[in-house]
């Protein structure tokens, strides 16, 4: 198996991602509520839990990612969208935890302008209970020219985001 689809024993994965049976219950499983309340309250988002597939998309499989993913989204329920950014470099004047709303979205989005975006994750959710997660990875991120921090450059070496 193949890093890029991760599952669960007990769940089999059809070769086009998705789950070979859907579930029962008409709400989102593992409590998709409680992870977008921990994402509020300033914890991290916690990792898609074991058994969905996360196809990662190049230029070389784009084409047929999105083919998929067009056919995926006529039953979609919800969807989840998340930007990697290349570390942090505006951190603000102090902790997180002692600054205000507007403060914690003057740091974001001073980062968020500063840097360029490498890759988008979007999540999908069908009416049949059936998850898979998209990673799209961008070009264009050049370690020498863009700011980035510090940190994040190994690890984007290791997943062959930089030049």
């Amino acid at each position: 198996m193949d890093s890029n689809s991760r599952q669960s024993p007990s769940q089999a994965v059809h070769p086009a991602g998705t789950p070979t049976s859907p579930l029962t219950s008409s709400s989102p499983p593992f409590g998709m509520a409680h992870y977008a309340s921990l994402y509020h309250g300033g914890a991290s988002m916690p990792p898609l839990p074991p058994g969905i597939p996360v196809r990662s998309v190049w230029e070389d499989n784009l084409e047929l990612e999105l083919r998929f993913l067009h056919s995926f989204v006529h039953n979609a329920r919800y969807a989840a969208v998340n930007i990697h950014y290349p570390g942090v470099i505006h951190n603000g004047s102090q902790k997180h935890t002692s600054q205000t709303a507007d403060e914690r979205y003057s740091v974001i989005k001073a980062n968020v302008d500063t840097l360029k975006p490498i890759q988008v994750g979007l999540a999908i959710y069908n009416d049949f209970g059936h998850i898979v997660a998209w990673e799209f990875n961008l070009r264009g991120f050049h370690p020498v020219m863009d700011p980035h921090a510090a940190n994040s450059v190994g690890y984007l070496q290791e997943r062959g985001l930089s030049q």
